[in-house]
């Protein structure tokens, strides 16, 4: 009788198996970093937003205590200094006018921020500036605006930025998806 020999099969997986489940692994960890991405920029506008609404609230108590809205900051000044790139930078000394308007109130709880505020008030006559006329603002009674900035996309080029002013009572968000 004749014995026939057969080829052992060698258990393990083919090079073929391996890219495949090396290509899923990458996909999903493209989909994770994308996701987390996401995630981490939307809580830092939600803190934009929250300091935003301190600002607003700080501003209104200014008002019923002297008549007028407090300009912490002018027109083109920020606090801290804008600056490109999306990482933490410490909030600093801030103007004097800042401090006038808001005491240690705005600084962030561990010393750090994203975005930077500009906080604009109207002085006698209550005429507008050119920001606040493009956010739809009348002349002619006491008015502030805020604005945050950050460069979402850490490429210096385009910000995010979120608005609020005294007299629509709503917060713009420009470039969020960046």
């Amino acid at each position: 009788m004749k014995r026939t020999v057969r080829p052992s099969v060698e258990a393990g997986i083919t090079l073929i198996e391996l890219m495949i489940v090396v290509a899923i692994i990458a996909i999903l960890t493209t989909v994770a970093v994308v996701g987390y991405s996401k995630y981490i920029r939307s809580a830092r506008i939600v803190s934009a937003r929250e300091t935003i609404g301190r600002i607003q609230m700080a501003q209104e108590g200014y008002f019923e205590r002297t008549g007028t809205y407090c300009n912490a900051t002018g027109a083109g000044t920020w606090q801290p200094a804008l600056a490109a790139g999306f990482e933490a930078r410490a909030w600093g000394t801030p103007a004097a006018a800042w401090n006038l308007c808001f005491g240690s109130r705005m600084k962030p709880d561990n010393g750090k921020t994203f975005f930077s505020y500009e906080v604009v008030a109207s002085t006698a006559p209550h005429g507008l500036d050119a920001t606040a006329t493009s956010m739809g603002m009348r002349a002619g009674n006491a008015w502030y605006y805020i604005r945050a900035q950050a460069d979402m996309d850490n490429q210096g080029g385009t910000y995010t930025e979120l608005r609020a002013n005294s007299q629509k009572r709503k917060l713009w968000t420009i470039n969020e998806g960046l």
